[in-house]
């Protein structure tokens, strides 16, 4: 069996998402919105990609319509974390796939990054006893690139998700900072209070000017450390990571292997788990509250996802 994925989004990221599915055994790329890709059919909407008759959908970039299409079309799909910039915008995505049983991944490529495994598996593991703190330094140019291209801030940060996925529900947060320092750049700073005395924090923006990438992983018996800052190269003349390319390649494998019925991988099941899902968006709500309102919010006030989101249903 061949599966036929359509990839939809513009910017490097996509093509190298073609380029890594047509790659894997048993998948080609079918069809592309809105750039060419070699062998694939080129649309001008997601509409008209879904009419090709593709199985799998990958979105690139924010674009939650996109991602909305094509889970309603029964078809698998996949869109990195977070799914929406909103609730609002991402209710209606996971209500739509609880009632579907076509696969929705929530890419974070992150996870896929051997330091980052390594860190979780320690963790996990009982190593440095039980997980009290968390922090997550991510600052320089490239934030602010990622920013000015229409980058919905920290509701774009793969950190705040690995935090969530290794420390559960938030019981409080708060950020501090600003969009649009005058001295152009942004500089977020978030909190975030779990049950049992747990924290994180997370820097985030350009308004550094010191460029770190980095997360630490404190415990009650030791803590880990990953640097991310410098952890790939470029080929002469690309300024593409290669890191990042490989990333990229690893996520679409393991997406490609859920589509085709591959076993899961109980470290990453995160990825495919609605509640998660709802989670990050949910999160990220309460923290662009908290900076809108200057003051603590808490997401126990908010109750939990509602049960009917998760359990599948007519969107709204």
């Amino acid at each position: 069996m061949t599966v036929a994925y359509g990839v939809t989004g513009t910017g490097w990221i996509a093509t190298e998402v073609a380029t890594a599915l047509a790659a894997l055994p048993g998948a080609r790329v079918a069809a592309t919105c809105p750039h060419p890709f070699p062998g694939a059919r080129t649309t001008e909407s997601v509409d008209e990609l879904l009419d090709v008759g593709v199985d799998a959908v990958v979105v690139c970039g924010h674009a939650p319509r996109a991602l909305l299409a094509a889970v309603r079309a029964g078809v698998h799909a996949f869109h990195e974390q977070p799914l929406a910039a909103s609730w609002a915008e991402c209710r209606p995505i996971l209500q739509t796939a609880a009632s579907s049983q076509a696969i929705l991944m929530a890419g974070n490529v992150l996870q896929f990054a051997d330091g980052v495994a390594g860190a979780r598996a320690t963790v996990r593991g009982g190593a440095i006893g039980d997980l009290v703190y968390a922090r997550a330094v991510r600052t320089g140019p490239e934030h602010a690139r990622a920013h000015e291209e229409g980058d919905p801030g920290f509701r774009r940060t793969h950190e705040l998700d690995l935090i969530l996925a290794l420390m559960g529900d938030p019981s409080r947060v708060t950020l501090a900072g600003t969009d649009a320092a005058p001295w152009s750049g942004d500089v977020l700073l978030a909190t975030l209070e779990f049950p049992g005395e747990r924290y994180a924090t997370l820097q985030l923006g350009a308004g550094v000017r010191w460029p770190e990438h980095h997360l630490v992983l404190a415990g009650s018996e030791g803590a880990v450390r990953v640097e991310l800052q410098h952890a790939g190269t470029a080929e002469s003349g690309d300024p593409r990571s290669l890191w990042l390319r490989g990333l990229l390649a690893e996520e679409m494998a393991h997406f490609h292997g859920l589509v085709t019925g591959a076993p899961p991988d109980p470290e990453l099941a995160v990825l495919t788990d609605l509640a998660a899902m709802a989670r990050a968006v949910r999160v990220a709500d309460a923290l662009a509250l908290s900076l809108a309102e200057d003051r603590k919010v808490s997401l126990e006030s908010a109750g939990p996802v509602p049960e009917e989101v998760l359990l599948g249903g007519p969107d709204e």
